[in-house]
């Protein structure tokens, strides 16, 4: 794999896994606010090896863009839908579900993957299965380029090729920072995701 593959892979990791961490709603149980045009902004760093100077800095925005009514509740979007699928996100006061509407689930199909509160060694699967998470502590403090957040979640990450990581999330706020590494042969580049500002509705 190529050393631009390899950066490309890291991104995509880093997209896809903040819709997919864990959402839920505005009640105590709240890690990522669910409301139309809830908006966080990240700076990515990626590294070549175990060089502290990045290679490639980029900037990428979260945006909750879409909602849907559907078996009674409000479910919650990152992305448009399109007519291909569609992945929709909310919360109760004990779990988290996701809804995906595809060509296999043209109706609609809704699964509980993750429980609230989050305790320490819960875990769940996302990005179509392929990324564990996992609870290692909580309360703990994070600074970004956004401040300083105590009170965070700290969550092990996990893929199948030996990728691994670390995500903070701050209750009320969402994802804070993100900790992501791969090797192949003797290339490894790392990546960090750290929050620079947030806008709630």
């Amino acid at each position: 794999m190529s050393s631009k593959c390899f950066k490309l892979a890291l991104l995509v990791i880093f997209i896809v896994v903040f819709p997919a961490c864990l959402v839920a709603g505005d009640n105590d149980n709240t890690l990522i606010p669910l409301a139309i045009g809830n908006s966080w902004v990240y700076q990515i760093d990626m590294f070549m090896g175990d060089s502290p100077t990045p290679v490639q800095t980029l900037t990428d925005t979260a945006v909750i863009k879409s909602k849907k009514e559907w078996g009674g509740h409000t479910w919650y979007s990152f992305s448009e839908p399109s007519a291909e699928s569609a992945e929709y996100l909310r919360y109760s006061d004990n779990g988290q579900y996701r809804l995906l509407i595809d060509r296999e689930n043209p109706d609609g199909k809704a699964e509980r993957f993750a429980d609230l509160p989050l305790k320490v060694n819960d875990s769940w699967i996302i990005a179509n299965k392929s990324i564990t998470v996992v609870v290692e502590a909580a309360e703990e403090t994070v600074t970004v380029p956004a401040g300083e957040f105590d009170g965070c979640y700290r969550c092990k990450l996990s893929m199948p090729g030996g990728g691994e990581g670390t995500m903070w999330l701050k209750p009320g706020v969402g994802q804070v920072k993100m900790e992501f590494s791969m090797s192949k042969g003797d290339m490894k580049i790392r990546s960090t995701r750290m929050m620079k500002e947030y806008h709630l509705k």
